[in-house]
């Protein structure tokens, strides 16, 4: 019963609506019918295309990427046998600069005497025997004794660290030229 009076509501409503579909001719349905199946076709098409395109774009960007760490790993490598190359010569020419400030510091002028050298007096007939070994100039009589021994430890300090750290910057100035060489531009 519910079904006779459904069919009867739905004739009474559609009753003017059916009509006009009735009075549609079968060619234009059948236009209707092409144009909606190709409707429906270009908008399946478009999204099949941004799928594939997607997924273009995704292949496309992991091969790029693969390939760009595959660049920064091998330029990276190069980078890390070269930064150790300088470090060991640069490590090596402060080693150097250490040692030669501890021999002027040992054997230098830091060490040097503030003492008068005079040659031995002459006893009786006897010559002078020996030099002064003096590379000065006279000293005035009364002031021989008052010589000034200067610090000359804390000015090796100051040059051998001055020389270590000159020897850092031109390995630094040298490590960037090279790695600067070494990436693409």
């Amino acid at each position: 019963m519910t079904g006779l009076v459904a069919g009867m509501g739905a004739k009474a409503a559609l009753g003017g609506v059916g009509g006009f579909f009735k009075s549609i001719p079968r060619w234009a349905w059948i236009a209707l019918a092409i144009a909606s199946a190709a409707l429906l076709g270009l908008l399946w098409h478009g999204h099949a295309i941004k799928k594939h395109d997607k997924a273009l774009r995704v292949a496309v960007t992991a091969e790029i990427q693969a390939k760009t760490q595959k660049l920064i790993d091998g330029l990276n490598s190069k980078n890390a046998q070269l930064t150790a190359t300088l470090r060991r010569k640069n490590d090596e020419t402060a080693r150097t600069i250490i040692h030669d400030a501890g021999t002027v510091r040992l054997s230098g002028p830091g060490k040097a005497q503030c003492r008068p050298s005079l040659p031995v007096a002459a006893r009786g007939s006897q010559p002078t025997r020996g030099t002064s070994d003096v590379a000065v100039a006279e000293v005035p009589p009364g002031q021989g004794l008052d010589l000034i021994g200067l610090p000359f430890a804390a000015t090796v300090d100051f040059a051998e660290q001055h020389d270590l750290n000159r020897a850092e910057v031109l390995a630094w100035r040298d490590w960037y030229k090279q790695i600067e060489k070494s990436w693409p531009h």
